[in-house]
């Protein structure tokens, strides 16, 4: 008699929220610090579903990394939040699959 294969681990999809920052290094001085609101604010929207793992300023951006099982059900709760704050044009969702696919969605004017 077999036994019954364990269950595959689910791995988590990672989205990843590019703010467009005020120039293409680090921002303006003193206006990247009001995204540390921003970060906590999709961290309260998205929990318990996911879980921010931290951030990362250069380039351009300030990304906000988030992780949970269910991307699908992270985005509309990121992109609502995203919708009630001002968020400069040319900031994307990035959608990273287990599969190594990448989805990108426009944040909400």
């Amino acid at each position: 008699m077999h036994s019954p294969a364990p269950p595959q681990e689910i791995e988590p999809q990672r989205l990843s929220i590019h703010l467009k920052l005020a120039n293409d290094e680090y921002g303006a001085e003193g206006k990247t610090f009001q995204l540390y609101d921003v970060e906590d604010a999709i961290g309260a929207a998205i929990e318990p579903a996911g879980v921010i793992e931290g951030h990362e300023i250069g380039k351009g951006f300030f990304v906000i990394f988030v992780t949970g099982a269910h991307p699908d059900t992270l985005l509309p709760l990121i992109q609502t939040r995203l919708s009630m704050l001002s968020v400069r044009s040319g900031s994307f969702i990035a959608l990273r699959r287990s599969d190594g696919s990448e989805t990108r969605f426009p944040t909400p004017p």
